[in-house]
């Protein structure tokens, strides 16, 4: 089923880490399970380039068959944008359906005439009606961030997930916060239930 975003969510860059083995998924857990597992904490993830290039057709295909009845979805991370990349994103739409969220534009990066929902980071783009600036970087388009909170404290978290909320445009009710500190899961949970607390 498809993921719907009417709040602020929560998720995390990949899904498999060898430190998250005891912190988050039982020690003796096969890696192939991981996926349905995280699935059960985080309704997104955000796949790196270099992970889901190597994908096949009968990986994806599994994939698509073990979150078949499940609300969650993929954030494609894009570091080059060429034809071939474009039509492998193409093929994972076609074989994920609606498990396909959306595709994140690292700076530099640009895709034009595709169905993709996308994110662009770097400079704000004139059009969009979601943009904003955080820890250095400009998003603009689908509401999605990729940021850090390895050196935030408590106080720094709600702030920057206030102003994340208060740049979304009218008739939008919630956006996504893909946090890229792959070594500490707990404190990524911790801020999913920070967010909830604040009635996000």
């Amino acid at each position: 089923m498809a993921i719907a975003v009417e709040n602020l969510i929560v998720a995390c860059r990949d899904w498999q880490h060898p430190a998250w083995s005891g912190p988050f998924y039982p020690e003796d857990m096969p890696q192939e399970w991981q996926l349905d597992f995280y699935s059960t904490q985080f309704p997104l993830v955000m796949v790196s380039q270099h992970h889901w290039q190597q994908w096949n057709t009968q990986q994806i295909e599994g994939i698509a068959e073990t979150l078949e009845d499940e609300e969650f979805g993929f954030i494609f991370r894009v570091s080059t944008a060429t034809p071939q990349i474009i039509e492998q994103l193409e093929h994972l739409q076609t074989l994920l359906e609606e498990h396909f969220y959306s595709v994140y534009l690292e700076p530099g990066v640009d895709l034009t005439e595709n169905d993709f929902l996308i994110t662009h980071v770097g400079n704000s783009k004139a059009g969009f009606a979601w943009n904003w600036s955080c820890q250095g970087f400009d998003f603009s388009g689908l509401p999605v961030a990729c940021l850090s909170i390895e050196e935030l404290d408590l106080e720094q978290q709600k702030a920057m997930m206030t102003s994340f909320m208060q740049s979304l445009p009218e008739g939008i009710k919630g956006g996504v916060l893909v946090i890229d500190d792959p070594a500490d899961v707990p404190k990524v949970k911790n801020l999913q239930v920070l967010a909830e607390l604040m009635g996000y």
